[in-house]
């Protein structure tokens, strides 16, 4: 599901770098900041370290993001904001919703991937990366949310399987398009999803985070207890 809204988060993420390596162009040029004397040198090789085919959030630039976040309360303003007017209310204000605490954030290079290569998979570079949530633990009740800081389209977004156990081929799947002011409501922790070498010249920017219905999650707190998911780890509880 693709809804629109008004997308703060931009503002927020453009601030960051802009402030960060004094920039003023649009975030899908993020790739450029290599060629330009506003990153150290150290930090040039640090980034072109990462194997291309590795997740690109071992890059130096997600630090920024979380150093950011654990000083500036100007990121969380907008991301409670969000679950207060767009989360909330798809399952009622007379319910309350456990959430990721902080976003995952997810850079696509020209030329690499956001997802990096799984150990078990062939070495078909144009399906990257493939599996849905649950293989890594996510439980099936989460609920994704995906949200662009740039527009994401044909080989810099992810491609998904259109239904549960589909058993299509790889090349039927969905591709995610999004525009600036759109976000993405899905079950990717049943739905198998991939990303492709983004081959489009520009970088793609987004977050994106899970939930889970309160009610439903405390049906089996005794589940996610003493691991990661536990709440005031991975996941709090709204206000509602």
């Amino acid at each position: 599901m693709i809804k629109s809204f008004q997308n703060n988060f931009v503002n927020v993420l453009e601030k960051m770098y802009y402030d960060k390596y004094n920039i003023k162009y649009d975030l899908n040029m993020f790739h450029t900041i290599l060629e330009t004397s506003n990153i150290s040198e150290e930090k040039k090789k640090q980034h072109e370290k990462i194997n291309i085919l590795e997740k690109d959030r071992n890059s130096i630039f997600y630090d920024d993001y979380h150093n950011f976040i654990d000083i500036n309360p100007l990121f969380n303003e907008v991301y409670y904001k969000f679950i207060q007017d767009y989360v909330i209310p798809l399952y009622g204000y007379d319910n309350k919703i456990v959430f990721q605490k902080t976003p995952n954030l997810r850079i696509s290079f020209p030329k690499r991937t956001a997802i990096g290569k799984h150990e078990y998979e062939n070495e078909n570079e144009n399906v990257i990366g493939i599996h849905k949530d649950s293989d890594f633990g996510h439980d099936e009740d989460e609920i994704n949310f995906i949200i662009p800081i740039t527009e994401m389209y044909e080989t810099n977004s992810l491609y998904y399987e259109p239904y549960i156990d589909s058993k299509l081929p790889t090349n039927e799947y969905v591709n995610l398009s999004l525009k600036k002011n759109e976000f993405f409501i899905g079950k990717l922790n049943k739905l198998l999803h991939y990303n492709k070498m983004n081959e489009t010249g520009v970088t793609r920017i987004s977050l994106d985070f899970r939930i889970i219905p309160y009610e439903k999650y405390m049906k089996k707190i005794d589940f996610f207890k003493n691991t990661k998911f536990e709440l005031g780890k991975y996941y709090i509880l709204s206000d509602q």
